[in-house]
């Protein structure tokens, strides 16, 4: 089920539990937004330890972990219609690598980064560091856009039955693209559960 708030006053559509944060101090950078230290990164362990509940450093170990499985598998496939007997030796050493590293990142992430050698890990680390040192937020999509972005990708019937809008720019040099609900909240739901849509809006 996908939930919607909706804005009140403008009804802007944002992705529940990505909603704009209104307060009066904001973090200088990431590793401050999300209570990170300098020892969080010393180490592969404590860096998949930092990761948990911090959902943008663990898409950098994910990311980097479907980076190194996908260099493995395409240099298995380069590989596989070879018959020298050294090809065929890389080819099998290289299958039984990807056998230890499942598509499924979070069924091999943990074993992955603990079997990492030094120069893999201090790429992996001075990733991860550059991160926690830009401000928060710059580099990751917001709720706003989130949703924009779901629903330009739904079909446009779905879009127009719920009503839900597509602006982009509500006036000539606007930077406002937004995903808008016409309908009441109560209206949009309805039609939802009618026809067996998984998508529920709420303030």
């Amino acid at each position: 089920m996908d939930e919607f708030i909706v804005l009140e006053e403008t009804n802007t559509l944002v992705v529940s539990g990505m909603e704009p944060i209104y307060r009066d101090y904001f973090s200088e950078s990431n590793a401050e937004e999300f209570g990170l230290k300098n020892e969080d990164f010393s180490t592969p362990e404590s860096i998949l330890a930092a990761s948990i509940g911090c959902q943008p450093l663990h898409d950098i170990l994910e990311c980097a972990y479907l980076d190194h499985r996908e260099t493995l598998q395409n240099e298995a496939d380069s590989l596989k219609d070879s018959q020298e007997p050294a090809n065929r030796a890389k080819h099998i050493e290289l299958n039984t690598k990807l056998k230890n590293l499942p598509p499924q990142c979070d069924k091999g992430l943990a074993q992955w980064i603990t079997q990492l050698n030094e120069k893999q890990f201090d790429l992996l680390q001075a990733e991860a560091t550059e991160w926690s040192r830009r401000p928060p937020g710059n580099d990751e999509e917001d709720g706003q856009e989130a949703a924009l972005n779901y629903f330009r990708d739904l079909d446009s019937d779905i879009c127009e039955l719920l009503g839900v809008s597509i602006i982009e720019g509500d006036h000539p040099g606007s930077s406002y693209f937004a995903a808008e609900l016409d309908k009441s909240i109560e209206d949009a739901n309805k039609i939802a559960i009618e026809h067996g849509i998984q998508i529920r809006f709420c303030r």
